[in-house]
Parts: C-alpha cells; sequence; structure tokens
C-alpha cells in the first residue's frame, strides 16, 4: 500500500490543493471549469495546466467558420445561431485566459450576431471574419 506522500509524489500541484480541489469537486458537485475559476480566485492558475482555454478558442474558432460560410451563403439565421456558439466559447475562454484578441473577437461576434438578426448577412460575415482573425490571434 503506498503512502500518502508516495500518492502526491510528482503532481504539478502541492498536496493540499489536490485536496481542496478533490473535496469542493466531490461535496459541490462541481465541473472541472467550476474548479479552474475558483482556483483562480485565489491565484491558483489550473487552466494551462488543462487546456480549458485552448479548448473553448478552438471551438469558437470553428463555430466562426461555420458562421462566415454560411454567411456567406446568404444564411443570416444560420450565421446567427454559429457566432451564437462561437461567442458562448469566446467568453468562456476570456473568463479563463483573459487576452486582448479574444477581447475583440467577442466584440465581433457580437455585432455580426446583430446584423444577422438584422438579416443583413454581408455585414455579419464580415465581422465574423474579422472575429476569426482576432480569435486566430488569440491563440499564438
Amino acid at each position: 500500500m503506498l503512502s500518502i506522500d508516495d500518492l502526491f509524489r510528482g503532481r504539478h500541484f502541492d498536496r493540499e490543493i489536490i485536496i481542496l480541489c478533490v473535496r469542493r469537486y466531490l461535496r459541490f458537485k462541481l465541473s472541472f471549469r467550476d474548479l479552474v475559476e475558483i482556483m483562480a480566485e485565489r491565484g491558483i492558475d489550473l487552466a494551462p495546466r488543462l487546456g480549458l482555454a485552448k479548448d473553448h478558442l478552438a471551438e469558437a474558432i470553428s463555430q466562426t467558420k461555420e458562421a462566415i460560410a454560411t454567411g456567406e451563403q446568404g444564411q443570416a439565421d444560420v450565421l446567427v445561431t454559429h457566432a451564437e456558439a462561437a461567442l458562448k466559447h469566446a467568453e468562456a475562454a476570456e473568463k479563463v485566459k483573459s487576452n486582448t484578441h479574444t477581447e475583440e473577437g467577442i466584440k465581433h461576434l457580437e455585432a455580426a450576431i446583430d446584423e444577422g438578426k438584422k438579416k443583413n448577412a454581408g455585414a455579419a460575415t464580415g465581422h465574423a471574419k474579422e472575429a476569426l482573425t482576432h480569435l486566430e490571434a488569440a491563440t499564438k
């Protein structure tokens, strides 16, 4: 049987942090993203190790590309659906790791949604393209 010290040897975080996260995860039925936010409030950055911001950015980029493709076909309503999904992921990425490019991408996604709701597929597509440029820059 392994000792307590052996169980935590070689881990990225101190034993106390791991125990705190596991305890809260089980007690309060939190998601991993919830734990990342709670620990970030305490100055412990779990996000880079978990890759959450990158996952959200990747999904935001994918949804933005779909928004652009449908916008170029003149389907403003479908563009809005994809832009809203992209916005949700971009905002989640921004919560995990703040970045000026992500902020700009969010602004352009919001503008794309507004224009798409007005059935202005051309302007909405233009904003979605700007959002894509910023979101891709945020990954670098």
